[in-house]
């Protein structure tokens, strides 16, 4: 039988004097909000983080292909569709879809504003299931249409600054020697929350782009590819860098392209540690401090038991386990409420945030069952290690002085 956790049972199930039945309730208290905090935390973070890189790149791709020489974005000269890498790529490894786009910029004109603006053509490969998700009002249309008259898809930014509505007619003056004027139709409206190219881009049919720029159907602006897994974003762009491209084309990873944005989401790592840290910090304090008030009220069964043979390892071995069970108890506490709180912010959306800002409406949240288990496991190692150092305390106490004690 082990003689350490027999006892450590009886004490935990005595009746504790006042005092220390407070200070066990506030050092669970304190374990348990600090796993709470964390559990939140984490969770909100990784949404946050997942919910943004997906709106990224659920837009761009995550690679994208296009003319060495050309500047980004704006790409006056055609590449060909004729490569080597389109479409077979997708049949590498991790390699889900390309797609052919072209990008034309222009000037929006209605009766009483002006609003430059990004046109982006696309193809008959364009991959519009995220673009769907994001409609408002109106819908998608394919591309080769060739139904009167051209049609447009613009951002619910664009058509509230320009008064817009679907189905309005708008004029776009394409910037270009000499410049050329294109009526279109609005065919939808949609929102996909990322202000900064809400507000810069709008979709069309990609031959109405071929035809501004006098390109064949053969010519594009460049290609965009979608891999299964973001985490693989820079080798995967590095590898058809080295394996795919020919002469005169690079590939970019959407991260190369916008570091900005990226930069911005791989800090809110830093705030995650931060968190993790000062509520890991918090636990200890209060676990050591809990544990060091039970020795002193316990010193006259420490002088007992060491009166009666037991060794100072045996005497650590009680208190340790009891320590155990206090921490135990507040993880699963902190457990049970940081993740009803995650699931209730999933389900119900409690927590608001300004979309302009932040780039979603909705707190997001995402559950990473490994990441939940090592913080868990965590703080119980980390808190049962630092708690080693006050259970040494118990060989300073001397049988005689102890059981004299009261």
């Amino acid at each position: 039988m082990n003689t350490a956790w027999f006892i450590t049972r009886k004490i935990a199930l005595s009746n504790q004097p006042n005092f220390s039945r407070f200070i066990i309730r506030v050092a669970v208290a304190a374990i348990s909000l600090s796993i709470t905090v964390m559990i939140v935390a984490s969770s909100m973070v990784s949404g946050f983080q997942k919910e943004i890189s997906t709106k990224i790149f659920g837009f761009w791709g995550h690679v994208r292909i296009f003319d060495y020489n050309s500047t980004m974005g704006f790409q006056d000269k055609g590449v060909s569709v004729h490569q080597s890498f389109y479409p077979s790529i997708t049949e590498m490894p991790g390699v889900k879809h390309i797609q052919i786009y072209a990008t034309k910029p222009g000037i929006i004109k209605t009766k009483n504003n002006i609003e430059s603006i990004v046109v982006r053509g696309y193809g008959n490969d364009f991959d519009s299931s995220f673009i769907i998700k994001c409609m408002q009002s109106g819908k998608f249309f394919k591309a080769c249409d060739t139904s009167q008259p051209r049609k447009i898809l613009i951002s619910s930014s664009t058509a509230n600054r320009l008064d817009l509505k679907t189905d309005d007619d708008i004029i776009i003056y394409f910037i270009q020697q000499p410049p050329r004027v294109r009526k279109f139709k609005i065919a939808g409206i949609y929102k996909t929350g990322l202000e900064e190219f809400d507000k810069m881009y709008a979709l069309c049919d990609i031959a109405d782009i071929q035809q501004l720029n006098n390109w064949s159907a053969d010519s594009v602006s460049g290609f965009e590819i979608f891999i299964n897994d973001v985490s693989d974003i820079s080798a995967m762009g590095k590898k058809i860098n080295e394996n795919y491209i020919g002469q005169n084309l690079v590939a970019q990873t959407l991260k190369e392209i916008n570091p900005n944005i990226f930069d911005w989401l791989d800090l809110q790592n830093i705030n995650e540690y931060v968190i993790l840290i000062l509520m890991t910090i918090v636990a200890i304090i209060n676990m050591s401090t809990a544990l060091l008030i039970l020795i002193l009220e316990r010193t006259n069964m420490i002088g007992v038991l060491k009166a009666q043979g037991a060794t100072n390892g045996l005497v650590r071995k009680i208190f340790i386990y009891y320590a155990a069970i206090i921490i135990i108890t507040g993880i699963a506490i902190g457990n049970f409420v940081g993740l009803g709180i995650c699931y209730l912010q999933s389900k119900y959306g409690f927590v608001q945030l300004p979309e302009e800002s932040y780039y979603v409406r909705v707190a997001p949240v995402h559950f990473d069952a490994s990441f939940i288990l090592m913080i868990n496991a965590g703080v119980l190692i980390i808190s049962l290690i630092v708690l080693l150092i006050p259970s040494y305390l118990v060989a300073k106490v001397s049988p005689v002085k102890a059981i004299r004690f009261r």
